[in-house]
């Protein structure tokens, strides 16, 4: 009987120290995707004048947040974009949040070479090269 009570007992605590230490793992790791800063910070600058000649004078990107490519297809609207331009899908790493997908859109470097991993990013914009050189 005492034995009993005695499991009663430590599977419950062990089981609130398991559940307790595993809280702390997921915020240190949350915590160190979202203060993550690649190794080569701090960031040289660009010397300017080093971009090539621009291919056009104009461009447009439209982007729509959270919309599936597959799904997209069946929009006509989105069909007719498509006939007038070039239609891409980008691959943007992960985590693959609206900020950071934003960012490899906009430089063509994941997250783990600008350092923006997540939509909480609040550091500066990484000067690395992008479309608006």
């Amino acid at each position: 009987m005492a034995k009993r009570i005695a499991l009663l007992v430590v599977i419950p605590l062990l089981l609130a120290v398991l559940g307790f230490a595993a809280q702390k793992v997921m915020e240190r790791s949350w915590d160190a995707l979202v203060d993550y800063r690649p190794p080569w910070l701090p960031w040289v600058p660009l010397a300017s004048g080093q971009g090539g000649e621009p291919a056009t004078d104009q461009v447009v990107i439209v982007l729509q947040d959270g919309l599936r490519f597959d799904t997209s297809q069946e929009l006509e609207a989105w069909n007719e974009l498509r006939a007038e331009g070039a239609d891409l899908a980008v691959r943007v790493g992960q985590p693959s949040l609206s900020i950071p997908s934003f960012s490899v859109i906009n430089s063509g470097t994941y997250q783990e070479m600008s350092g923006v991993t997540t939509n909480w990013y609040k550091g500066p914009i990484p000067p690395v090269d992008s479309i608006y050189c």
